[in-house]
C-alpha cells in the first residue's frame, strides 16, 4: 500500500525479450517485435535509444525480423536478439551501442530464448519449426551439436538455460492446451537427463542458486 508508483517508460512498439545491463542494470535492452529495432533504455533518465535490427526495416506492424527473444552474455558485451521472422540471431554489442552484422547467425527455424556458454563463446539456442536445440560456436558460425524433437520430447522449445553444473535446462511451450514441459538436457550430448510436465505453455525459466537469498 505505501509502495511508490512504478515508473513506467514507452519503449516500443510490442516488446518482448528485455535484459538489464551488467552489473548496474542502469540500461534495458528490449526486442521489439513490431518495429524491427532494439531499444537501449536508460532506466534512471527515461531515455530510449532505438537501434533498428538490420539496415532497411521499415518497422511499425510489418516486421521483416521480428525480434523476440534477448540473452546478454556473460561478461555483459554482448547481448543476443532472436529474430522469428527472419530465422536468424543477431548481436548488439552494448560497448557501442550498435548492432555487429558480421556475427548475424541464419537458421532453419525461429529461434527463442537463448543460453549462453559459461565462457561466452557458444549459444544454445531453442528453435521451433522444426523442434530442436542447437550448439553454435559463435566466432566460427560453426553448428557444434543439433538436438531434434520428436513427438511430445519437447514441444515447441521456448527458453534455454544454463544450470550451475553446466548443463542445460529448456522449457517447451507443448500444444498451449495441455500441460507443459522442462527437459534437462547433457551438456555435450544434448541428451535428455531427465523431464517433468508443468503448467500450460511455459514461458521462461528463473534458476535457484543454493545459499542465494
Amino acid at each position: 500500500i505505501d509502495s511508490p508508483a512504478p515508473k513506467r517508460i514507452t519503449t516500443c512498439v510490442a516488446p518482448h525479450g528485455m535484459v538489464l545491463s551488467q552489473p548496474d542494470g542502469a540500461r534495458a535492452y528490449v526486442a521489439c517485435y513490431g518495429e524491427d529495432v532494439i531499444a537501449i533504455v536508460d532506466v534512471e533518465k527515461g531515455t530510449v535509444d532505438r537501434v533498428p535490427v538490420a539496415a532497411g526495416v521499415s518497422g511499425f506492424g510489418n516486421p521483416q525480423y521480428g525480434p523476440y527473444s534477448a540473452a546478454m552474455s556473460p561478461n555483459g558485451d554482448m547481448v543476443a536478439f532472436g529474430n522469428t521472422v527472419s530465422k536468424d540471431i543477431r548481436f548488439l554489442d552494448t560497448n557501442t551501442g550498435q548492432m555487429v552484422p558480421s556475427m548475424t547467425l541464419p537458421l532453419l527455424g525461429a529461434p527463442y530464448f537463448p543460453a549462453w556458454s559459461a565462457d561466452g563463446t557458444l549459444l544454445v539456442l531453442p528453435m521451433q519449426a522444426p523442434d530442436a536445440v542447437i550448439v553454435i560456436d559463435i566466432a566460427t558460425k560453426t553448428e557444434l551439436n543439433y538436438r531434434s524433437f520428436v513427438n511430445d520430447e519437447c514441444k515447441r522449445p521456448h527458453v534455454a538455460a544454463r544450470m550451475e553444473d553446466g548443463s542445460y535446462a529448456i522449457a517447451c511451450e507443448g500444444d498451449h492446451k495441455g500441460p507443459g514441459k522442462v527437459v534437462w538436457l547433457d551438456a555435450t550430448t544434448l541428451a535428455t537427463v531427465r523431464s517433468t510436465n508443468v503448467e500450460t505453455y511455459p514461458d521462461a525459466l528463473a534458476l535457484y542458486r543454493k545459499g542465494a537469498p
